[in-house]
């Protein structure tokens, strides 16, 4: 499988060519770090926590709480609406 391929399946965001796979991890990097360290935070235990829920029902449960905070978050709002905006732009 290659990195073309890779993107096709879902695999990858990107195939880039070698002598730009540097600047594209940076530039990928530089994007997560920019994301609001407690949000992170709080994602990334909500999916450790739910990594070996198999129904739906106690996965909600688990899913519920952290998600309803993470809506109230400006950084998150201004997430949704930046969204919205490119979706608009398509119509």
């Amino acid at each position: 499988l290659d990195g073309e391929q890779a993107v096709r399946h879902g695999l990858a965001w990107d195939c880039v060519e070698d002598d730009e796979l540097v600047d594209a991890a940076v530039d990928y990097a530089a994007k997560a770090a920019g994301h609001p360290v407690e949000l992170v935070a709080v994602t990334k235990q909500t999916l450790h926590d739910t990594a070996g829920v198999t129904e739906s029902v106690p996965s909600v449960q688990l899913e519920i709480p952290p998600q309803a905070w993470s809506m109230k978050q400006p950084a998150f709002v201004e997430m949704v609406n930046r969204l919205k905006a490119r979706i608009a732009t398509r119509d």
